[in-house]
């Protein structure tokens, strides 16, 4: 029993040791700060507009105008 317990906690002690730190120093550097593109903003109008022409060309049926209104990305 003795040696069972002195070869989990040399295991737990290996452990412990061998962690990768958690607290990494971080150094920042000007050319790292590369100001990132910022969409324009929608004002609540153009929403309100945006969504009305989207419903207009659905009553119309025209699929494929609706489907060039959405965005790229639009996953369903």
């Amino acid at each position: 029993m003795k040696k069972f317990f002195l070869f989990v906690s040399a295991l737990v002690l290996a452990v412990a040791c061998a962690a990768p730190p958690t607290n990494k120093e971080v150094i920042s550097d000007a050319s790292h700060n590369v100001p990132e593109t910022v969409a324009p903003t929608m004002t609540e109008a153009d929403a309100i507009a945006k969504e009305k022409s989207v419903w207009d060309v659905i009553k119309s049926k025209d699929y494929v105008a609706f489907a060039d209104l959405l965005a790229t990305d639009w996953i369903e």
